[in-house]
């Protein structure tokens, strides 16, 4: 099991037991410690069900210690973490949890009032209430942190948002409880077997579920289940291991973003703890969070996505700010040549000894690193080779296998693919070729030295009037080579006219600072800039400027699904070459107004 690997690993020697292997807000736990609270945790679920091997608990919290404790104790008696963000339990409470047999839950007590509702529609039966302030060294800092990432609480009093912190438990118990169930503060839940140290046998099946994440539901618009097994993570170990992949005992690792993610609890929370690494938790995000947390926590790994890179552009740097850093790993979302040249810049201004992202790729369906860029020097976006275990290939749309440098599907096949859809064998199916190898859908290229470039979803494309076909991140990457734009996001949006529909490009750009006063003029540029060079239905049918990107609460990820619904705020040229308003009244139908050309064009 999970567990078994990872105790062998590090409680082999008192040296490395006695190693730290969780600081959280300058509390610091060994592994010796973090294993007998795993033990505490496995013990408590046993009690609390009659058959732990054929059920799941459920995890919706952010990464904080009793998030990594309680998946060890899961994984020791047999049942499957399931890992489940608040948005997914609305989603379809009885799905996702009844479907899974949880019927126990570990939830954030910031998140518990959300998901209420929902959880009264399931059979689930225990409900433990975590908190920020669990396993806490110093909450003078959590509440630091939380004045920083809220404006709402920059100017509360630091004594009001503790006690806030402190009284959560006691006010759900007392008045917003679900008939029926049995709710536990953390203290209380692990005291239920406080006395008995009995050490349990650890339940061991190499095929069995050990971890349930969920995709984002891009594809159906409804989120799907992925089964990890534990043969799939412990495979991805000795993966990383043969590799080199590896932290050496006592190194710290930051851990800052949510665990719900296949990813974050394999690659960022899991792996390195089986090296010996320190697992340095700060669960409260803002928009600077990686960019502060390298520099103060003396971080040498993470994690994180291209947007969490992002916030370094905006931070002043001095030489020495980032020598202590080792490795950047980089993946789940897109990211730009021109991102990637700046963001390695900054890194390099900081004395980053090898100044690159580790730019990889991979889905939970077939192990979230199934690509890595080790050395990615002169590759600039390529996500590198399949990692040991892992093959990849490019095909066409009817399936037929493509050379070198030519734009095509990408398929991947993978020692460590997932059990299966939950609960959807016929999905399963589907999602994999007769040769095993999973249709990714994902447009991508491979170079004659076997590097992988992966462009995009495959159906964000159009065709032009020339009929090449351009995806929504060609568009992308031609924007953000403009100099006065710091990011973009290109979309593919429905937009009707006449009563037809068409799926067009918008976009949305992110100006740098450099840029105010000359608004309306960069604007105009970058508009006649896309219509010289994208035709038919590829051309852009309007443009927003925006301040910053909305983030997704579950991921702090750039919020897809939400910038694509926006209505209004857009602009255009006429054929005259004056900006018009463009907005999407119901139905997505494009509607357009004449505004004051003079007008000064404001970003939101």
């Amino acid at each position: 099991s999970i567990y078994q690997a990872w105790a062998d690993i590090n409680l082999s020697s008192e040296h490395r037991e006695n190693i730290q292997a969780i600081e959280y807000f300058n509390n610091k736990i060994t592994f010796r410690e973090t294993d007998n609270k795993a033990g505490n945790y496995a013990r408590s679920f046993k009690s609390l069900s009659n058959n732990t091997s054929d059920s799941s608990v459920a995890f919706c919290s952010l990464t904080l210690p009793s998030t990594m404790e309680g998946i060890l104790g899961a994984n020791q008696v047999g049942s499957s973490a399931n890992l489940i963000s608040k948005n997914t339990i609305q989603t379809s409470p009885r799905e996702y949890l009844d479907g899974t047999n949880t019927d126990t839950l570990v939830v954030l007590d910031t998140f518990y009032h959300a998901i209420k509702e929902a959880i009264a529609t399931t059979s689930v039966k225990n409900i433990v209430i975590v908190s920020l302030l669990d396993d806490i060294g110093d909450p003078k800092a959590l509440v630091d942190k939380i004045k920083v990432s809220n404006p709402n609480f920059k100017y509360v009093p630091s004594a009001i948002i503790m006690r806030r912190l402190e009284n959560s438990y006691k006010k759900i118990t007392a008045k917003n409880t679900i008939p029926g169930r049995e709710y536990y503060s953390l203290q209380d839940f692990l005291n239920t077997t406080k006395k008995d140290q009995t050490k349990l046998d650890p339940a061991y099946n190499h095929e069995a579920t050990a971890i349930i994440s969920y995709t984002g539901g891009s594809t159906t618009g409804k989120p799907k289940g992925v089964e990890i097994t534990n043969e799939a993570v412990n495979g991805m170990y000795l993966s990383n291991l043969e590799q080199g992949h590896t932290a050496l005992p006592g190194e710290r690792n930051l851990c800052l973003f949510p665990s719900n993610h296949a990813t974050v609890i394999v690659h960022n929370v899991l792996m390195p703890s089986f090296y010996g690494a320190t697992n340095v938790m700060q669960p409260v995000y803002y928009e600077n969070t990686l960019a502060d947390a390298v520099v103060e926590l003396n971080g040498q790994y993470a994690v994180a996505a291209p947007s969490h890179y992002s916030s370094l552009l905006s931070r002043e740097v001095s030489p020495g700010d980032f020598a202590h850093i080792k490795t950047l790993y980089c993946g789940g979302e897109p990211i730009t040549k021109r991102q990637v040249r700046d963001i390695e810049k900054i890194l390099n201004a900081g004395s980053m000894e090898h100044p690159y992202l580790n730019l990889s790729y991979g889905m939970s369906e077939i192990g979230p690193m199934a690509m890595s860029a080790v050395d990615r020097e002169g590759l600039l976006d390529s996500v590198g080779k399949p990692i040991p275990g892992v093959e990849a290939r490019i095909v066409d749309s009817e399936g037929n296998i493509l050379g070198d440098n030519q734009r095509g599907l990408v398929e991947v096949k993978s020692k460590y693919r997932m059990k299966g859809y939950l609960n959807n064998p016929e999905a399963t199916k589907q999602a994999f070729t007769q040769d095993n190898f999973m249709k990714t859908g994902d447009s991508g290229i491979r170079n004659s030295a076997g590097n992988y470039n992966i462009i995009g979803r495959a159906k964000d494309s159009f065709v032009t009037l020339e009929g090449d076909v351009i995806n929504v991140q060609d568009i992308r990457n031609f924007v953000c080579n403009i100099e006065d734009v710091l990011d973009a996001e290109v979309l593919k949006c429905a937009v009707v006219k006449d009563g037809k529909v068409s799926y067009r490009p918008v976009v949305h750009i992110m100006l740098r600072r450099s840029s105010p006063g000359r608004i309306n003029d960069i604007l105009s540029d970058i508009i006649q800039e896309c219509r010289r060079t994208f035709t038919g239905e590829a051309m852009p049918v309007a443009y927003k400027l925006r301040r910053k990107f909305p983030k997704n609460p579950d991921s702090d990820k750039r919020d897809y699904p939400n910038i694509s619904k926006e209505i209004d705020g857009f602009y255009d040229l006429d054929e005259n070459g004056n900006f018009i308003k463009v907005y999407f009244a119901s139905g997505r139908e494009r509607i357009t107004e004449y505004i004051n050309h003079s007008k000064q064009i404001r970003a939101v």
